[in-house]
């Protein structure tokens, strides 16, 4: 739980940076935010997905030309004389050729099962705009796997079993999700999601461990009131979908190193019973791992019927005096203004 006496503002150190892109798939164009601290252009650069060589088995073959016969020279015989029996069977063992090689020997070749495996995954639309995505890959199991949906990505683990299952907010009313093993495989997935239209959606992703949080403070409410909706206090679809407020999805797996990961917020613009406003904000705790460091943060925010707008953040941190306190983000997203239905 975040010690608000030990609440650091970020606004003095935040740099802020155009561009979002991805490996698989490009997201919406950024924006420049408007911040207290100074601004830099930084585009992301893409990563790309690691060559996996091919390998070939060559044949040893052995060319025969140019290897001559040695012949024993040819026995005089002047006149017919009669040999002991073992002298005679010298004498036709003298006269046969041989070979002034060795003798070849072929290998059989052994037929080797070709290796083969094709991912495959499904995506189903399921209510409050989530698509259900289900990754079937047996021959993968407990692998690693990069997940790109319209400039949001996120890791995951293959189950024992090679599967996975899971539900992705969608961003786009025509959702593409692209799966990336990052040795050439992977597996593509659509689906159509007409309802998005009645929701607002607030994304914040970031890479490793730099100890990111996305709140949304709903109507005035405080840190750990009832309306402050985040990793912590996360509602669920259902009370979104009855208009009892907005709930929080986390994607990802920390437990990868590296991992990429995603909190979103979700509110039903469109079943909203009261009007007013939500503030939006996230915060990071300085610790021992990114102490003195830089960290780089995105965000992707959905507005009902509006275009996504992608944004970028470059936060120099504390001394490693600081580790436990805070920082918070105030102008990396945007608050929502939300009319009653």
């Amino acid at each position: 739980m975040v010690n608000p006496n030990r609440i650091l503002m970020g606004a003095a150190s935040v740099t802020v940076a155009l561009a979002i892109g991805f490996v698989m798939q490009s997201g919406p164009q950024p924006q420049h935010l408007t911040a207290a601290a100074p601004v830099q252009e930084k585009p992301l650069k893409p990563a790309q997905p690691a060559p996996v060589a091919a390998a070939s088995a060559a044949k040893d073959r052995i060319d025969l030309d140019g290897i001559a016969l040695t012949v024993a020279p040819a026995v005089e015989q002047e006149k017919p004389a009669v040999l002991p029996v073992e002298e005679e069977a010298v004498l036709h063992a003298a006269a046969t050729p041989q070979l002034d090689i060795a003798p070849i020997v072929e290998t059989p070749v052994l037929d080797q099962p070709e290796a083969s495996c094709d991912p495959q995954m499904s995506a189903r639309a399921m209510p409050a705009a989530m698509v259900e995505l289900t990754l079937d890959a047996a021959c993968l199991p407990d692998q690693r796997v990069t997940i790109h949906h319209n400039g949001m990505m996120f890791t995951a683990t293959m189950d024992a079993d090679g599967k996975l299952t899971v539900q992705v907010p969608a961003l786009s009313q025509s959702s593409v999700f692209i799966a990336d093993f990052g040795n050439d495989l992977g597996a593509v997935a659509h689906s159509a999601v007409p309802d998005l239209m009645d929701f607002e959606r607030a994304v914040l992703q970031w890479q490793g461990d730099a100890g990111l949080h996305l709140h949304a403070m709903e109507f005035g409410a405080g840190f750990g009131q009832d309306g402050h909706v985040w990793a912590e206090r996360p509602g669920s679809a259902d009370q979104a979908l009855a208009g009892q407020g907005g709930f929080f999805t986390r994607l990802g797996d920390a437990a990868q190193q590296d991992a990429h990961l995603a909190e979103i917020y979700t509110f039903p613009s469109g079943q909203a019973a009261r009007a007013g406003d939500i503030a939006l904000s996230a915060d990071v705790e300085v610790t021992s791992g990114n102490c003195h460091q830089q960290v780089i943060a995105e965000s992707l925010q959905l507005s009902r019927g509006g275009a996504l707008e992608a944004r970028e953040l470059v936060l120099s941190m504390p001394q490693c005096d600081a580790v436990g306190d805070f920082l918070v983000l105030k102008n990396l997203l945007q608050d929502l203004k939300i009319a009653a239905n």
